[in-house]
């Protein structure tokens, strides 16, 4: 994922999550270190992904990047333990393919 995540894309990410949190992947792992700005309806997004994950009984994972990126987490209680500096060891989500921008 790259660019901004806001108001006018996190319903994309939304759509892009939804298949991959009713699959039965048992960890998911979202790379947000090319992503530069994360607004409130994107870590919303990301908050309701992570309760869906733990419901699912799903290990999940967020690269957090920038350092707005984390601050924005941490400001829409995105629990610690969720968030990485690296998604070295995991598979990855890779949308490389779709801009959100």
């Amino acid at each position: 994922m790259r660019g901004e995540v806001d108001a006018a894309t996190a319903p994309d990410l939304d759509e892009l999550l939804a298949p991959r949190l009713v699959s039965k992947v048992r960890s998911l792992v979202i790379d947000l270190s090319r992503v530069r700005f994360l607004g409130a309806a994107g870590v919303h997004v990301l908050v309701r992904a992570a309760l869906r994950a733990e419901h699912q009984g799903m290990s999940f994972r967020l690269v957090t990047g920038p350092r707005c990126v984390e601050r924005a987490l941490r400001a829409g209680g995105i629990r610690v333990e969720h968030l990485h500096a690296s998604a070295d060891g995991v598979v990855t989500l890779r949308a490389d393919d779709i801009r959100l921008a």
